[in-house]
């Protein structure tokens, strides 16, 4: 049977208590010939309440919190645990996402984490390149590494990858791109014509995939300071427009001018 969110919680709290207690980190290091505690006991523990984690996307906000929380304080507490938790995430192909979560929070607040390229790594596996649409709640998961991510590895890894998968499997990147764009904590208008055209209104033509379309306009434009790089958008999609006979592609681009000049514009 599945243990409740309150369950899960108040057992990461007593491992917290136990590693605080007992001062864990010590006895870890001390090893069996002294009568220390062997790490394969704690991660076989925490091992199990990952899997029970794995249920947590119908669990409220307020219990998602809580154990994330209490995760993070076990990691934090006992260090050798953050190198098994990424090793566990790399092997697995469904993510516990509340691990996810704790890691990519705990990585994201040291600046020389060693952790932060491997969870980058699992995010385009898991995220960008994934063969399914992710959940809302597993995208949401990323949001930590994915607000202090570095320019060079937007350039060189993310959009790249985001615009790879989006002729790859189109559903799937629906998805995850505009979830990605969300969450960065860049300025984006170096990017804003290489991620909007022609994907925007690629989507856009798709009714399956216009809302998406339309909702990764409006994050691209909110990061873009520039507005010379929305100038240069605008021309090149009204050049489309004057180019193109085919209906569904005229339609597409209007839309997504209307879209772009909703967020330039709000309330007109």
């Amino acid at each position: 049977p599945m243990w409740k969110p309150r369950v899960c919680v108040l057992m990461l709290q007593y491992v917290l208590r136990w590693a605080q207690v007992t001062n864990l980190t010590k006895s870890l290091g001390e090893g069996d010939e002294t009568g220390g505690c062997k790490l394969e006991f704690v991660t076989a523990l925490l091992e199990a309440m990952y899997g029970e984690t794995m249920r947590c996307s119908n669990w409220s906000p307020r219990w998602k919190h809580k154990a994330t929380l209490a995760l993070q304080r076990c990691l934090i507490t006992v260090p050798a645990l953050q190198d098994h938790a990424v090793t566990f995430l790399s092997k697995k192909d469904d993510l516990p996402m509340l691990l996810v979560r704790a890691m990519t929070q705990i990585s994201t607040a040291k600046p020389d984490s060693p952790h932060r390229c491997k969870l980058l790594e699992l995010y385009v596996k898991h995220a960008l390149e994934a063969k399914k649409p992710a959940s809302d709640a597993s995208l949401e998961a990323w949001r930590a590494l994915l607000g202090l991510v570095s320019p060079e590895d937007v350039e060189k890894q993310l959009i790249p990858t985001a615009l790879r998968m989006s002729k790859r499997n189109a559903a799937s990147a629906a998805k995850s791109v505009p979830s990605m764009v969300a969450h960065l904590g860049l300025d984006l208008s170096k990017h804003a014509r290489e991620i909007l055209d022609p994907l925007a209104v690629d989507m856009i033509k798709d009714k399956d995939r216009r809302t998406s379309g339309i909702l990764l306009i409006h994050h691209v434009v909110r990061k873009c300071g520039d507005s010379a790089a929305l100038i240069t958008l605008i021309e090149a999609w009204i050049e489309l427009l004057k180019k193109t006979s085919k209906a569904d592609e005229k339609q597409a681009v209007l839309m997504a001018l209307k879209s772009l000049s909703e967020v330039l514009s709000p309330g007109l």
